[in-house]
């Protein structure tokens, strides 16, 4: 026989309504496993089911909200730390080793040797 654990079913479905979203939990389990518990709650040893799964279930909300908060403010860091264009939207120049530029020189093309080190202004 499987854990009483393991019997139960929970769905989830959500709707939105106007600025109001909508979460219906479904839990569902055989009610032979509420017996002891059924008993136990209507002398008063123990709390209904009901304020722990709202407790639950509040909690798993605020955790998942802040989470998705936390990552927002993460991704929002790394994006301002990337580097930066310069005010006339081009790139800081790099250099660039082992490339020849080609010029002209007014009768067709001419390549010119490149240098150990050339700069080359890149733009976006």
């Amino acid at each position: 026989m499987a854990p009483k654990t393991e019997r139960i079913k929970v769905e989830v479905t959500d709707s939105i309504e106007g600025e109001i979203r909508r979460f219906g939990i479904t839990l569902m389990a055989p009610s032979a496993d509420f017996q002891l518990t059924d008993l136990l709650r209507q002398r008063g040893v123990i709390p209904s089911l009901d304020g722990e799964l709202k407790q639950a279930v509040r909690v798993a909300t605020e955790n998942y909200l802040s989470g998705a908060e936390a990552l927002i403010s993460t991704l929002t860091k790394v994006s301002t730390a990337a580097p930066q264009s310069t005010s006339n939207g081009r790139r800081k120049e790099r250099k660039v080793s082992g490339v020849s530029r080609i010029s002209d020189g007014g009768s067709g093309m001419q390549r010119e040797p490149a240098a150990a080190t050339q700069r080359t202004e890149l733009t976006t």
